[in-house]
């Protein structure tokens, strides 16, 4: 991976890391774990009450958005071109499935090949696909970042207490085709971590635990289910390829995204600045409620959509009320299955999956006879 994409992926994990912990009152928010108390205070939120647990991402990073501002016109305008982004029809569905089958197979073939790696992060190997995806979809003049050397280094870890360095770095990677040297008092409104922090943040947990759960967790019968069902949606993504039972065993490629939704939300914990407390509506804990989902609720169990056996009052991935994320419906959802199907074609079945200490799960890189290097399945 190219040390400037990975540098700033460093910090972007850093950052939300770091801000969370930051958020005043965040540990000390009371816990909210009812569904109905939970809808009511979402349904009743106003700006200032979603701004100012955000305060910490203003403060660090000048962060103006939807998630931080509380002036109800520029919060329609954002959401009003966050909409006009993320409208996409189904021949750029399929141009963005082209692309990111495209990185991955040129990221595992390059570190194939190369002897100075031998495991894989999956963390970074998801975070890099999504990071990139995102730059290509919200700044189309950019064209896509590289990926070429390396998935280690410490010097990165610096630009966390440098907000001008990082603008720089994001500058070059927005506008590879330009020498202009940025000025790195952005404003507000143009900062590109207003667009880049929720897209980001949004998927590649979710994209990480759904390629997990499909193609290494899941027994093999089931497994054959689910990759054979991202396969024909990736083949020609969607709407109706995404909604569509493409296999006898009447699972959907949304019932697998649902479900990795439900398990792991992109928030775990919404919070709120209500008149004389802070809360933090656990969604995680909804999501995973056995009332709500039944004794298996921690199973990863994608079939549980089409049995409609519980209601979906507890079930808010992407938020609800007037603030609702706006890729609900449509990009969020598709987007994931996008990108676990370029995962699930690019990593084969020779690859294997462990866990290496620090690293985290890891794909296996090993050397074998002859200098080729695959992985051990």
């Amino acid at each position: 991976m190219d040390f400037l994409v990975h540098a700033i992926m460093l910090v972007l994990g850093s950052i939300i890391s770091i801000c969370i912990y930051l958020i005043p009152g965040h540990h000390g928010s009371r816990l909210v774990r009812g569904i109905q108390e939970s809808r009511i205070i979402l349904r009743n939120s106003d700006l200032k009450s979603r701004a100012e647990p955000n305060g910490r991402l203003v403060t660090a990073f000048g962060i103006n958005n939807a998630f931080t501002t509380t002036h109800p016109e520029y919060h329609k305008s954002f959401v009003r071109q966050a909409k006009e982004l993320i409208r996409i029809n189904d021949d750029e569905w399929s141009t963005f499935a082209m692309t990111a089958a495209n990185i991955v197979d040129h990221d595992l073939t390059s570190l194939r090949y190369d002897p100075n790696i031998e495991a894989l992060p999956l963390v970074n190997f998801v975070q890099s696909l999504v990071f990139r995806i995102v730059i290509v979809k919200f700044f189309p003049g950019s064209g896509i970042p590289s990926a070429e050397d390396t998935y280690s280094g410490e010097g990165p870890l610096k630009l966390l207490t440098d907000k001008e360095e990082l603008l720089r770095k994001l500058h070059s990677v927005i506008h590879p085709h330009t020498q202009e040297r940025r000025s790195t008092q952005v404003s507000g409104e143009d900062n590109p971590l207003n667009w880049i922090l929720p897209a980001y943040e949004t998927l590649w947990r979710v994209v990480l635990h759904c390629f997990l759960e499909v193609r290494f967790r899941a027994i093999p019968p089931d497994s054959h289910i689910y990759r054979t069902t991202i396969e024909h949606f990736f083949a020609q993504p969607c709407q109706l390829t995404f909604d569509t039972l493409l296999s006898p065993a009447g699972v959907t490629v949304k019932n697998i995204v649902d479900e990795s939704l439900r398990l792991y939300p992109p928030t775990r914990r919404i919070n709120r600045q209500l008149p004389l407390e802070e809360v933090a509506i656990d969604i995680e804990y909804l999501h995973r409620d056995a009332n709500t989902w039944g004794i298996d609720t921690l199973r990863f169990l994608p079939a549980r959509w089409s049995m409609k056996r519980f209601t979906k009052d507890g079930y808010m991935p992407f938020g609800m009320g007037s603030f609702e994320c706006p890729a609900k419906n449509k990009f969020g959802p598709m987007m994931i299955g996008v990108l676990v199907g370029a995962l699930m074609g690019g990593v084969g079945e020779g690859l294997r999956s462990s866990w290496m200490g620090f690293l985290g799960m890891c794909l296996d890189l090993v050397r074998l006879r002859g200098g080729e290097r695959r992985m051990l399945g």
